[in-house]
């Protein structure tokens, strides 16, 4: 099992930006590598155990994910991936925001852990570092005040 985080401080309040992840359908709003963001079977975006379908942007395939927990308390959601072209397995995230008091700023960190072939390892680590700090990133650009 491997693992890898990216944190990051967004120049917004806390509940401003949970407001924007907390649905499991945003993806699509604020992450630029999602085209397309929708929850399966008509369940709701905050109900544990809903599915997401991630159409990704460069056209390279589908992504569904699983809703494992969304906690308002913490501002956490956790997920695991059902289906990916990516080589990875046994793969749970979370991504959680604590406030900053000072400046009344959000410090976001989203980890992972998750199976690979060995020889994948350093690819997978970097490709997934990327993709949550690109997601990181745009959520600042969007809600810095």
């Amino acid at each position: 099992m491997f693992r890898t985080y990216v944190s990051s401080i967004i120049d917004a309040p806390i509940a401003t930006v949970w407001k924007v992840i907390r649905p499991f359908d945003s993806l699509s709003v604020w992450h630029p590598y999602v085209a397309a963001c929708k929850i399966e079977e008509q369940r709701f975006a905050d109900q544990v155990g809903c599915i997401r379908r991630i159409e990704l942007r460069d056209g390279s395939g589908i992504v569904r994910e699983t809703l494992l927990a969304l906690s308002d308390s913490e501002c956490r959601i956790v997920y695991d991936i059902i289906e990916s072209p990516m080589p990875v397995e046994n793969y749970v995230a979370t991504l959680s925001l604590r406030e900053i008091t000072e400046g009344n700023k959000t410090v976001a960190h989203w980890c992972v852990e998750f199976d690979t072939p060995e020889d994948r390892r350093e690819e997978m680590i970097a490709m997934l570092q990327d993709i949550f700090r690109s997601g990181l990133l745009r959520l600042h650009e969007l809600l810095a005040s």
